[in-house]
């Protein structure tokens, strides 16, 4: 006994990285019925679950300046922004697209909002903000919840947008327009989007810039419009995985130096209006054209 417990102090001592385990973070459970109480649990560490049936709109807090200086939300150029700023400072912030004001949340860590029960919904109405932004955030999980916009936004402003992210999940989630897209990434990576629903987004279905190892699995898009739906640029290991993708309008696919596979996803859509797919790997996936325009949708 003596001898073994040597080895195994001298193989701790050796290879102390590869033979310790952390513990997972304590998470803190908040519930939450608000928008200002939604404000109030996020940050990092943090289980929030929004009581089932509840409309948050966002617009209510973020709007009032008083609640934001008494919660340090300030500010945030997103064009200037680089997300390893944020890692060591984490906090939330906004900035003003037009109309009102975008919730941004920067360089958090373990975070899950989850809508209890049958769900809730979060809701901007600002037309030009995306519903939930998240910039150089690691470890985040929505869940089962819808998102989307009152109002239809034109140019930018989609549902969930991730700068510099990494380890997302999207589970059960519900994301419509009228923003111009479900989802918008760029220079993240780990990404899973896993039983959930675009629909009636303006202008796309998502738009993935530099990312890598992406997954949108078991996924429902449909009734999306106008332009070119799916947009992967520079990315690597992206795959489409038993997705339906129907009732859309636009040139389906824009894929360029990529590595993209569609497998086992039924797609309804024209031949004539599939876009950039040399780059796609399609691996046992049915194509159906079942619209008699082409150019219509319901």
């Amino acid at each position: 006994m003596k001898k073994i417990n040597m080895i195994v102090a001298m193989l701790l001592l050796a290879f102390p990285m590869t033979m310790a385990f952390a513990a997972p973070p304590s998470m803190k459970m908040q519930r939450v019925a608000t928008a200002e109480g939604l404000l109030r649990a996020l940050s990092s560490n943090t289980h929030i679950i929004i009581t089932e049936g509840t409309e948050i709109i966002l617009a209510d807090a973020m709007e009032n300046d008083a609640l934001c200086d008494i919660l340090g939300i300030k500010e945030i150029n997103l064009y200037e922004a680089k997300p390893g700023d944020y890692v060591k400072n984490p906090t939330l912030g906004w900035t003003d697209n037009f109309d009102g004001r975008q919730l941004i949340v920067a360089g958090m860590k373990n975070i899950t909002i989850e809508g209890a029960g049958k769900g809730a919904s979060i809701i901007a109405t600002p037309r030009y903000a995306y519903v939930l932004s998240f910039l150089g955030c690691s470890n985040i999980k929505l869940k089962n919840l819808t998102l989307g916009h009152t109002e239809e936004g034109y140019c930018q402003g989609g549902v969930v947008e991730l700068i510099g992210a990494s380890n997302i999940v999207i589970d059960k989630c519900d994301m419509y327009g009228c923003g111009t897209e479900g989802v918008g990434a760029r220079d993240s990576k780990n990404i899973l989007c896993h039983n959930s629903i675009i629909r009636h987004c303006s202008y796309f279905i998502m738009t993935l810039e530099s990312c890598s190892d992406v997954v949108f699995e078991g996924c429902d898009f449909h009734h999306n419009k106008e332009f070119t739906l799916i947009n992967i640029n520079g990315s690597n290991n992206v795959r489409l995985a038993r997705c339906y993708i129907h009732d859309n309008q636009g040139s389906l696919f824009d894929v360029r130096s990529s590595t993209v596979t569609v497998a086992d996803c039924n797609i309804d859509h024209s031949p004539y209006h599939l876009g950039t797919t040399e780059e796609l790997q399609v691996n046992a996936t049915k194509w159906i054209n079942s619209s008699s325009d082409d150019e219509g949708m319901e």
